[in-house]
């Protein structure tokens, strides 16, 4: 997604992040991925992925609410 507004050669925003997750051997055997009530748990759930989620959230209600953003 790009956003609509800045000009080429000006300062842009970077997000940026990792979307992996490690953990020890036999994690997933003693805490198990599963899904409750509609809700997930388990290694990796609630990391860079849900930041990455957000960044781009935030990103994306800025474009569609056609409002713009000092670059310094």
């Amino acid at each position: 997604m790009r956003a609509p507004w800045g000009e080429p050669g000006q300062k842009g925003i970077l997000c940026l992040a990792h979307l992996d997750t490690v953990h020890p051997v036999g994690m997933l055997a003693r805490n198990p991925i599963r899904r409750v009530d509609g809700r997930a748990f388990g290694p990796g759930i609630n990391d860079m992925k849900a930041g990455g989620h957000a960044a781009l959230a935030a990103f994306r209600a800025l474009v569609e609410a056609g409002r713009t953003t000092p670059c310094r």
